[in-house]
């Protein structure tokens, strides 16, 4: 299922990023400027998508903030099924478009559904663009509606690392993960 689709079943895409910001940040209280800067939505629309949230039930009105309601009828459904919706690996790789000449991408973690993993993204190219990359993430970050961890490197100390057995590469590669970008023949 596409972003387009969940945005139009939940009514819109800001909608679904604030719905997404609490259901998998569940122990954090969040004012609306955090939401704000968390999901890119404007300061207006945060703010009346939290109240509609508080009036079913889904958040809780904190002294700071909005809190998710982890008694919520149906938290583990919609759990269930944001998470089945996450960005695929299709919109990773266009999103990463502008961060340099990718060799090397595959998504891992909240991507596929094991919140174990050390890395969500591990990326290997070159002329990499540190800035791009970090807006490229936090764009996805804001659809997904949780901070992704990921790591970077130039081709040729990602193949050095690679090499060498680095714990940090092999922790993506050694387990379950999908490589969207594989100009390297790993």
């Amino acid at each position: 299922m596409n972003e387009k689709t969940v945005e139009t079943i939940f009514g819109s895409a800001d909608r679904i990023k604030v719905i997404r910001l609490f259901v998998f940040n569940p122990e954090k209280i969040f004012d609306v400027s955090a939401i704000v800067s968390r999901t890119g939505a404007s300061k207006a629309r945060a703010a009346k998508e939290t109240k509609n949230l508080a009036k079913i039930g889904l958040v809780n009105r904190k002294a700071r903030g909005f809190v998710l309601n982890k008694s919520f009828a149906h938290l583990f459904p919609l759990k269930e099924f944001l998470s089945a919706t996450n960005p695929d690996g299709e919109r990773v790789a266009d999103k990463m478009k502008r961060v340099g000449k990718i060799k090397f991408l595959a998504i891992a973690g909240v991507f596929i559904g094991n919140q174990e993993s050390r890395l969500d993204i591990l990326v290997a190219g070159d002329k990499i663009k540190e800035v791009a990359l970090e807006k490229a993430i936090k764009g996805l970050e804001s659809e997904i509606g949780r901070e992704l961890s990921f790591s970077f490197f130039e081709t040729e100390d990602f193949k050095y690392r690679l090499a060498m057995h680095d714990k940090l590469v092999l922790d993506v590669l050694d387990f379950p993960h999908e490589k969207i970008v594989n100009k390297l023949g790993i």
